[in-house]
């Protein structure tokens, strides 16, 4: 005849009491007390400034009937260093005879991470250790079941996009129009896969003024370490622009270049979006 959970506990608990000493009551409890198995580290969102995943666990439950989680904790260490820790009493109910899936989430901002974490330039990744215990109420008492687990943890730093010159390829007053070369540069300074770089959708100005804007395709990746400088050619109607800025064109001072613009960045966790707004000053002739 199949016993209750709670007869069973009693009754290793009672086994206990008349031992002499060298088995231990967890050794008794361990056939119903709940596994623990790490499955996997979640990405639920991740941009240049926060990432957001869950550390997932399989909760195997042996007994015949649901058993709660009343309360788990845990301590997150990037590289070494510990860097959050917390600890969840609001319970968790295990199915009988079966498989639990629990997720401990985590939202973490990438500026705090590399204020601790040194040395993480030209990594994708960094190294985890996380580690806590799962408490489970039972007849006899709290059981804490412990857990560590390691692995690799996912890192993304923003590329430098920057005005890096402007000149002026033409100037043609009679026939109202003007070409304006402005130089962009797209540089992987800290991160380690190639990046790349899809459907730059740019407005740029010129001493406060907009005078263009429009999507530059086929920007060339970006490795590591490295800048790639794209010219943008950019065709300019005077009559539309006005004296002003013609004036302004023909002046020997420098003008202050704008650009705002958007792009997705591919890196080896998908493609994040990024915006971008420079200002400098370039003399164009």
């Amino acid at each position: 005849m199949r016993r209750p959970l709670s007869f069973v506990l009693a009754a290793a608990l009672g086994l206990a009491a008349l031992s002499c000493g060298s088995t231990q009551l967890g050794d008794l409890l361990a056939p119903y007390t709940p596994k623990i198995r790490f499955d996997k580290l979640a990405l639920q969102k991740i941009d240049f400034k926060d990432i957001a995943v869950d550390f997932v666990f399989n909760v195997q439950n042996p007994n015949p009937i649901s058993v709660k989680l009343d309360q788990f904790g845990y301590a997150l260490g990037l590289e070494g260093h510990e860097f959050v820790k917390g600890r969840n009493t609001d319970g968790f109910q295990l199915k009988s005879k079966g498989d639990t899936e629990l997720s401990i989430p985590v939202a973490l901002a990438f500026s705090d991470i590399f204020n601790l974490v040194k040395d993480v330039d030209g990594k994708d990744d960094i190294a985890f250790s996380l580690a806590g215990d799962f408490g489970f109420n039972t007849p006899v008492g709290m059981a804490n079941v412990p857990f560590k687990e390691e692995g690799r943890f996912p890192v993304v730093r923003p590329p430098s996009i920057s005005l890096k010159g402007a000149k002026l390829a033409e100037l043609n007053v009679l026939k109202n129009k003007a070409t304006l070369n402005v130089d962009l540069g797209f540089k992987n300074d800290k991160g380690g896969a190639p990046l790349k770089f899809k459907g730059f959708d740019y407005g740029l100005k010129l001493a406060g003024t907009q005078v263009s804007s429009g999507v530059l395709d086929n920007v060339p990746d970006a490795p590591a370490g490295q800048e790639q400088v794209v010219t943008l050619p950019v065709n300019l109607d005077l009559m539309a622009l006005g004296r002003t800025m013609i004036t302004t064109l023909q002046g020997k001072n420098p003008v202050d270049v704008g650009l705002d613009a958007k792009v997705m960045v591919g890196t080896p966790f998908g493609e994040i979006p990024l915006d971008v707004a420079q200002t400098a000053a370039f003399l164009l002739k």
